[in-house]
C-alpha cells in the first residue's frame, strides 16, 4: 500500500517529479530525530473504530519497495452533512504534496461505496487543482489506494500485541489488506487498533516486498487544513 499511495498522490500531481536534495535532507533528518514512545495503549473491548471526528490526525512513516522513506499525516479537517474532509499531506524525497477529499464514508466497510464529493490536489510546487466532479470518477482508481486505507473490517481478526514508535498497543487486529493502483496490486499484513483514530493503522508490513508502514504518532483533536 505505501509505494500505491505515494504514486497516488505523484498521479494527481500530474507529473513524475525528480529527487530533491533539500527535501531528501529534511526529511532525513526528522526520520533520525524520532523516539520510541513510552505509551501503552490496553487491548480494545471491542472491533469498533472510533466515530470520524473533525480534528483527529495520524502521522505514519512508510517505505516504499525502493527503501525511500517517507512520513504521511492523515487529518480530518471539516465536515458537510454527512461527509467529512479528509486529507492527507506526504513528505518524501520528491517534496510535499497532498490532497484533501469530501468523503461520504457510509458504514466504513466498503471503500467501493465511498462517495467522492469533492476533491483538491496540491503539487511539490504548491500549486493547488480542484478536480471537477466528472473527472473524480474518471480519477477514481487513482483515489482508490487512500480509500482502501479508511476501510474498516476487522471483525473475526485475531488479536496481537505490537510495538512501534508511537507505542505498544495490546491487541491489534491483525490481517491482510491488499490494494491496486496504476496496474499494480499489493498485499500486506497489517495491525489495526481501533485506539488510534481515522484509519486505525499501527502497522503495515508488504507481502513479498519490501514495504512498511508505522505509526508515528496520533491525536484526537487539533488538526487544521493546510489548503
Amino acid at each position: 500500500m505505501t509505494k500505491n499511495f505515494a504514486l497516488a498522490l505523484t498521479v494527481l500531481a500530474g507529473c513524475m517529479p525528480s529527487i530533491n536534495q533539500a527535501a531528501k535532507t529534511s526529511l532525513d533528518r526528522r526520520i533520525a530525530d524520532l523516539t520510541m514512545s513510552a505509551r501503552q495503549v490496553a487491548a480494545p473491548a471491542a472491533a469498533t473504530p472510533q466515530p470520524l471526528a473533525v480534528g483527529q490526525w495520524v502521522t505514519l512513516r512508510q517505505t516504499d519497495r525502493e527503501q525511500r522513506p517517507s512520513l504521511s499525516t492523515y487529518k480530518i479537517v471539516g465536515a458537510e452533512d454527512s461527509a467529512f474532509w479528509l486529507e492527507v499531506t506526504t513528505d518524501s524525497y520528491f517534496g510535499s504534496s497532498a490532497m484533501k477529499m469530501l468523503v461520504g464514508f457510509g458504514d466504513r466497510t466498503d471503500p467501493r461505496q465511498f462517495e467522492i464529493r469533492r476533491a483538491l490536489t496540491r503539487d511539490q510546487n504548491g500549486v493547488v487543482t480542484e478536480m471537477p466532479v466528472a473527472m473524480i470518477q474518471f480519477m477514481r482508481s487513482t483515489f482508490q489506494p487512500v480509500l482502501d486505507s479508511m476501510a474498516i473490517r476487522w471483525d473475526a481478526l485475531p488479536q496481537q500485541d505490537t510495538t512501534v514508535v508511537a507505542g505498544t498497543f495490546a491487541g491489534c487486529y491483525h490481517g491482510r489488506s491488499g490494494v491496486a493502483a496504476a496496474g499494480h496490486a499489493t498485499t500486506s499484513e497489517v495491525w489495526w487498533h481501533p485506539e488510534v483514530p481515522i484509519n486505525g493503522v499501527v502497522k503495515m508490513v508488504g507481502v513479498g516486498e519490501p514495504t512498511s508502514t508505522e505509526l508515528i504518532d496520533f491525536g484526537d483533536s487539533g488538526a487544521q487544513s493546510t489548503f
